[in-house]
């Protein structure tokens, strides 16, 4: 697993490196720094499992609800499926076949304004259940998913 930063070094030449093997991440393997190695990637869950629970604990404290969004985000990532049946995946790479049902804008990282209406529904029905509100949902296909365009002009 890769750190964000590292998009910016893949592919680069290092001038301390004789060519051919010169080429960050190609022909010269990256530095730990640029690399989440497994005990790194446990560490961060646990990290992430425990302060999740501590924003758990703090709200229930003083009776506030709580729209869990690493969970909201791993079911985009996982693909959701919509009252009218659709199902929506963050599988973007399968080309204009299946943009229509992408939830994430094309840097992967980021939902795209489909996918923040799933993330905002679902904070709706945290909302609604926990202080009996009655908010109404986001109709997700109102809302635009990935545009691919052939260039910037």
């Amino acid at each position: 697993m890769f750190t964000l930063p590292t998009s910016g070094i893949i592919g680069q030449t290092s001038l301390a490196l004789p060519a051919p093997f010169n080429i960050m991440g190609v022909t010269y393997p990256l530095g730990d720094a640029n690399v989440l190695i497994p005990a790194e990637q446990a560490e961060i869950a646990m990290a992430t499992t425990q302060f999740n629970q501590i924003i758990r604990n703090i709200a229930a404290s003083k009776n506030l609800a709580v729209a869990d969004m690493n969970d909201i985000l791993n079911q985009l990532v996982s693909g959701l499926r919509a009252p009218d049946g659709q199902i929506y995946t963050a599988n973007y790479f399968s080309g204009e076949a299946n943009l229509n049902t992408v939830l994430f804008s094309l840097d992967g990282v980021h939902p795209n304004a489909r996918g923040y209406a799933f993330v905002a529904n679902e904070i709706i029905k945290v909302i609604n259940q926990h202080y009996k509100a009655h908010l109404p949902l986001l109709n997700v296909s109102e809302y635009p998913g990935p545009k691919i365009v052939t260039s910037n002009n």
